[in-house]
């Protein structure tokens, strides 16, 4: 069972007001979010650093990269996408995609390589790797960079 993260005093009608209430984050519950933290900003530089170099890359335009909390709720659920994407002269758009997926206590990390084709408006998955399930954060934490970097050594389609 998971540690408490916040404690409030005992409920009595006459005593109780929402000012009295104080959250107190436990040791390792800081470490946690202090982990989960450095991940995203490691992931989100991988994914920044990429698009620079595709950017010096000929025949690469309209390159960005971006990792943003597209979902949450106060429940256990978020969505994390991140993404590096341009466009290759003679082939269409390319996408490395990075979805983090939040439910109740699970983590799930799915990735996929995209192409949207200059000679078709669908797009295309060229590669999906396999998902990702994590129970413990601290765990997820310490692979999110690497399953980045995994994902970012894809080469792109030709």
């Amino acid at each position: 069972m998971a540690a408490a993260l916040w404690s409030a005093p005992a409920f009595r009608s006459d005593a109780w007001r929402p000012e009295s209430v104080s959250l107190l984050l436990v040791p390792e519950a800081e470490a946690v979010v202090s982990d989960l933290i450095a991940a995203l900003h490691s992931t989100a530089r991988l994914f920044a650093s990429m698009a620079r170099e595709l950017r010096e890359c000929d025949g690469w335009s309209s390159v960005s990269s971006t990792l943003e909390v597209v979902h949450w709720t106060t429940d256990g659920h978020a969505a994390i996408s991140g993404y590096v994407e341009g466009e290759k002269a003679g082939l269409g758009a390319v996408a490395w995609s990075l979805d983090l997926i939040r439910d109740g206590e699970v983590w799930r990390v799915d990735r996929s390589l995209n192409l949207n084709a200059d000679t078709d408006d669908e797009q295309q998955t060229v590669t999906e790797m396999d998902a990702v399930e994590y129970d413990d954060s601290r765990a997820f934490a310490g692979d999110l960079p690497g399953l980045a970097r995994e994902l970012l050594d894809l080469p792109a389609p030709v």
